[in-house]
């Protein structure tokens, strides 16, 4: 298990950067409702946290391309 950890991390990191692209793009309510996001949108409101949460996804999967690169590579 121990040598899929590497893949499995950036599987996931992939995944949760993609959603929150895909969820700021389309402008999601239940994602923006989520109590977590509300903290967001009450912070810098709703076109803020949309902009928040696509650089955070493009951050996460260009940080899951990196770990992925790395895991096929060694």
């Amino acid at each position: 298990m121990e040598e899929f950890k590497d893949l499995i991390i950036g599987l996931l990191c992939f995944g949760m950067g993609i959603w929150a692209i895909y969820a700021s793009y389309k402008d999601l309510g239940s994602f923006f409702n989520s109590f977590k996001a509300k903290i967001v949108v009450s912070v810098i409101g709703r076109t803020g946290a949309r902009l928040f949460y696509g650089a955070l996804g493009l951050f996460l999967a260009g940080l899951s391309i990196k770990i992925l690169y790395d895991y096929f590579t060694k």
